[in-house]
């Protein structure tokens, strides 16, 4: 059992069969200078009649959100994913945690544009000259091999691309566009791929 100086309520228990690790998720409430200071915190565990308080992380409290200060039972659902494409699907917010400690927090959009990673905007045409790509606002470099074209850039490029080729009657079908993902991400922040102890714990908030 989790010790009571914790000070945990309404917990939600995970098993996760890959690992073979059980995830207690709680409210934590505190009493912090004769005030509640409400938090989620998760703990990990092969036993799930055995909780160490060392083994645990902070996943939501008064310092990563505001509204969480002296809030009891906040309104949240939270999962634990080993997925990127998961979590980049189904959250409006995410935390990765990576040895017990939040490493990076946000939404799953403004954590990719974080890495400032060029966009790459792909397709096939026929037209001999695509020159004007290149004065187009967020594009840094244009290639053509043949009828392939790559475009590189920043921000809204594929947008830009793309109206700048209908402008000139080209519509390409098979245009696509290339960025960064969750597991670029989680990659750049911890270092290193994902191992047992390294999850994204995923927040969304009603």
């Amino acid at each position: 059992m989790v010790p009571i100086e914790e000070q945990i309520e309404n917990s939600s228990l995970d098993y996760e069969k890959s690992i073979k690790t059980w995830f207690l998720f709680t409210n934590h409430i505190g009493i912090d200078g004769g005030e509640y200071t409400d938090a989620i915190w998760v703990y990990w565990s092969k036993d799930p009649n055995q909780w160490e308080p060392k083994n645990k992380a902070i996943v939501l409290n008064g310092q990563n959100c505001t509204w969480s200060n002296k809030c009891i039972g906040l309104p949240t659902v939270v999962l634990v994913t080993h997925f990127m494409e998961e979590a980049e699907r189904l959250c409006d917010r995410v935390a990765i945690v990576d040895r017990g400690s939040i490493i990076a927090t946000g939404s799953p959009s403004q954590l990719v544009d974080n890495l400032d990673r060029a966009v790459t905007v792909l397709f096939t045409s026929d037209c001999p000259d695509i020159a004007f790509l290149e004065e187009l606002p967020e594009v840094s470099r244009v290639q053509q091999r043949g009828e392939r074209v790559t475009v590189e850039g920043h921000g809204a490029v594929l947008a830009h691309v793309a109206a700048a080729l209908v402008a000139r009657d080209i519509a390409p079908p098979d245009l696509r566009v290339e960025r960064a993902t969750l597991e670029d991400v989680f990659l750049e922040t911890t270092g290193h791929a994902m191992t047992e102890w390294q999850c994204p714990c995923v927040r969304s908030a009603n």
